[in-house]
């Protein structure tokens, strides 16, 4: 068929860089976290901590699969393995959440 009686609309992809709000390289990471929610104001841990399976880090950051959702802007702290035996205690502010399956994607945001 010819004649242009379906119109075809082509659109430019969006360039993912543009919208992108890291400041520094992202790798694959895949261990398991510990992650406690904190209390407002406080330092001591509002839960128990929970388990959480990380999916990438960089410097500013990391993202995570966790079995419950995150509030956004919550102050967590989360124990990441570093060497054998070696886990390195740092807090973190919850940017993102999101659904997907049964568990949430979250994005957070290394605190110095």
């Amino acid at each position: 068929m010819s004649g242009g009686r379906y119109p075809i609309t082509i659109r430019e992809r969006e360039d993912p860089m543009a919208t992108e709000k890291r400041r520094s390289a992202r790798r694959r990471y895949k261990e398991e976290i510990d992650f406690e929610a904190m209390i407002p104001g406080s330092k001591m841990p509002r839960v128990t901590p929970h388990h959480a399976h990380c999916r990438d880090i960089s410097q500013g950051g990391l993202g995570i699969i966790i079995g419950f959702q995150p509030r956004e802007g919550e102050i967590v702290k989360l124990s990441i393995p570093f060497k054998k035996g070696i886990t390195l205690p740092v807090f973190a502010e919850v940017i993102w959440t999101t659904a997907e399956a049964d568990d949430f994607r979250a994005g957070m945001r290394f605190l110095s």
